[in-house]
């Protein structure tokens, strides 16, 4: 068996035999509610891991992105989910990417304090967190979502866990795994610790015997990025958000760090 879905299911398993109490996000939106968040964030690179694991110096590398998501429940076990991304990129020639997506989250358990949930994405475009890394095209976003809600120190926290593949047009392919920690200290205020790993395959040419001169081969990357922010509620439905991430660990990817901010909107 592929050895990251075996780790998907140990860490599956170690989230549904945990305990707690249900207070926090539990992924789907209530029927006829929802969200938009709009985040805007700044990066930059000043190094790529090789495949040997060896740092290679980056001459200039920045990134400029703009998010938009949204969430709309439309019953008790089905959230839609639409998102578009724009982001702009200096290598130190400029370029322009782009990406959209429109999917669904669906319900598949639901007891007390634990949400497990099926989100399917399709998305298109090139080079943001929506696509497989350096392709463009339509990809396809399959992953299984646990969320569980606790007590910590007297404050409401919650666990979540997600894991799946993304796989692009041309034979690229990515599988990913995202957790979050969220605690809130105080009634209005979210603390968020966050990891994102992903583990790339993607084609390339490589030089073949015979009559063809190349043929198409496949490089093997990695990057486990870690973030932490802040979610403030200004208003009844209205919250900011500000935070800060690093690439802890790559392989054939940048070393990235960067900031970002977002606003939130509950409808």
């Amino acid at each position: 068996m592929d050895k990251f879905f075996v780790a998907s299911l140990i860490a599956l398993s170690g989230l549904l035999q945990a305990g707690g109490f249900a207070r926090a996000d539990a992924f789907l939106e209530a029927p006829g509610s929802g969200k938009v968040i709009v985040t805007g964030g700044f990066e930059s690179s000043s190094a790529y891991v090789d495949a040997a694991g060896d740092r290679q110096p980056v001459a200039a590398y920045r990134k400029f992105t703009l998010r938009a998501r949204t969430e709309y429940g439309v019953s008790e076990r089905l959230t839609l989910i639409g998102g578009l991304e724009a982001g702009a990129v200096r290598t130190p020639d400029a370029s322009l990417q782009g990406a959209g997506a429109v999917g669904t989250r669906a319900l598949m358990f639901k007891r007390e304090s634990l949400v497990i949930s099926a989100v399917t994405l399709v998305t298109a475009g090139k080079g943001l967190d929506a696509t497989a890394y350096g392709t463009d095209g339509a990809n396809a976003d399959m992953r299984m979502e646990a969320g569980y809600s606790f007590k910590a120190l007297g404050t409401d926290a919650f666990a979540t866990l997600s894991a799946g593949t993304l796989m692009a047009t041309g034979g690229g392919r990515e599988r990913r795994i995202d957790a979050t920690l969220g605690a809130r200290p105080r009634a209005d205020v979210l603390v968020l610790l966050q990891t994102f790993s992903r583990f790339t395959q993607r084609p390339v040419a490589v030089a073949a015997k015979g009559r063809r001169a190349a043929a198409l081969g496949q490089e093997h990357g990695s990057a486990h990025k870690a973030q932490a922010s802040v979610v403030w509620d200004v208003l009844a439905n209205w919250s900011v958000q500000a935070g800060v991430f690093a690439t802890l660990l790559a392989r054939n990817e940048r070393l990235q760090r960067g900031i970002f901010a977002a606003l939130w909107r509950r409808f």
